[in-house]
């Protein structure tokens, strides 16, 4: 562990310091940096609340607080914490494919995005659960038009997953990826193994076989 070149810092106390470690991201502009330190501020006994800024002036030059704790050896020197105040919020951005079968999926889906970057992991995953059904309900309402009442009024996801999806890597992913969403109302897991992690990756395969489906039918309609 080494100081930083620019780590020594004034604080509110008349001091100075040396800071150990700096935020590798911006939390405005998601840009990887070398923050600017400006001001050190001791707050509870042990955590101090450091002041940095973007460095890319031109796009960015946003200031955001990074925590620090002092560390055991030394309290002239801070350790960073991996936490930083709250800055622009990461949106996940989805294929024209997917904005077009169904934009409630991923409206669901960045905000339950935004509630597990706020680190409110006990709510996200069942967000991710219902993002899950919008995807899969519109993108079965566009191939069973005559079926869209029954689709969409049918509370069994399983059930409609089962009846109408005939891409087998599609039902698989879409199949597991419903299992794991349900273990995150639930109050004992049926998955102890699995997490949210693999929650999404399920969610990403399913988006990604039904974007591989739609581009196939695409490229076979241009060739008739």
């Amino acid at each position: 562990m080494t100081k930083n070149d620019n780590s020594n810092i004034s604080c509110n106390k008349g001091h100075r310091h040396f800071l150990f470690d700096f935020p590798k991201e911006c939390p405005h502009c998601h840009s990887k940096i070398q923050p600017i330190p400006i001001f050190l501020y001791h707050g509870r006994v042990e955590f101090s609340y450091a002041l940095l800024s973007c460095p890319d002036e031109k796009n960015c030059n946003m200031p955001f607080i990074a925590f620090y704790k002092n560390a055991q050896h030394d309290h002239n020197q801070f350790i960073f914490q991996n936490q930083t105040s709250f800055g622009r919020f990461k949106n996940k951005d989805f294929s024209e494919i997917i904005k077009n079968i169904s934009p409630k999926f991923c409206q669901i889906y960045n905000e339950a995005y935004i509630a597990e970057q706020h680190d409110l992991l006990e709510i996200c995953g069942v967000g991710y659960r219902k993002a899950l059904e919008f995807l899969i309900k519109d993108y079965l309402i566009l191939q069973f038009t005559d079926k869209s009442e029954q689709i969409a009024n049918d509370h069994r996801l399983q059930k409609v997953i089962n009846d109408f999806i005939t891409n087998d890597n599609i039902k698989n992913s879409a199949t597991k990826a419903f299992w794991l969403g349900n273990d995150e109302a639930h109050y004992v897991r049926k998955w102890q193994n699995k997490d949210l992690k693999d929650l999404k990756q399920f969610i990403y395969l399913s988006i990604s076989w039904i974007e591989l489906e739609e581009q196939t039918k695409s490229m076979n309609a241009e060739m008739n």
